[in-house]
């Protein structure tokens, strides 16, 4: 005994090998799950750069259609009355800039999961 060697019968072998692959198996695991943790903690932070990302891409939107809305109500109010004057005066050219003023209209940005 003094060499670590241990006499064994075939049922305290066969008891013995399972011991040790379910050590080995443990171990596996072990290292799976800090790799999964590992994983974890790198897709957490691309998310929270992705949400970033999305939070000024709606910020954006909202200015766009903000900036879409005074644009359009700027042209209705100050150019479209010039231009229906000088229509009704019969001084226009073929083309009616009445009509562009009705295919014109707010927008308004929808949320997700908001009708």
């Amino acid at each position: 005994m003094g060499q670590n060697v241990v006499i064994a019968t075939p049922s305290t072998l066969l008891a013995l090998l399972r011991t040790v692959a379910y050590g080995w198996k443990q171990e596996r695991l072990a290292a799976q799950a800090a790799e999964i943790w590992a994983m974890s903690k790198e897709l957490h932070g691309r998310l929270s750069v992705f949400a970033g990302h999305f939070g000024r891409i709606g910020k954006q939107l909202d200015s766009a259609v903000n900036h879409y809305n005074k644009a359009v109500s700027s042209f209705d109010r100050r150019v479209m009355v010039t231009a229906r004057r000088i229509e009704d005066a019969h001084m226009s050219s073929e083309k009616s800039w009445c009509r562009l003023s009705k295919s014109t209209h707010r927008r308004q940005r929808s949320r997700v999961g908001q009708p």
